[in-house]
């Protein structure tokens, strides 16, 4: 039996802390070609600033 996975990575782009994972990232990717899915998001979704943090900021 052949068993499929799928990984989706959820990120902030604007967040600094995010890019620390990028090695590990660069591993998955390699070991897992095509089944990594990066799926932006947080603080900045669809092109404009999450109002409550918006109101904060």
């Amino acid at each position: 039996m052949t068993q499929t996975i799928e990984l989706q990575y959820f990120f902030d782009p604007f967040c600094g802390w995010c890019y620390a994972s990028a090695p590990a990232l660069k591993g998955i990717a390699a070991k897992y070609s095509g089944q990594l899915s990066m799926m932006p998001s947080g603080l900045f979704f669809d092109g404009r600033p999450i109002s409550s943090m918006a109101d904060h900021a």
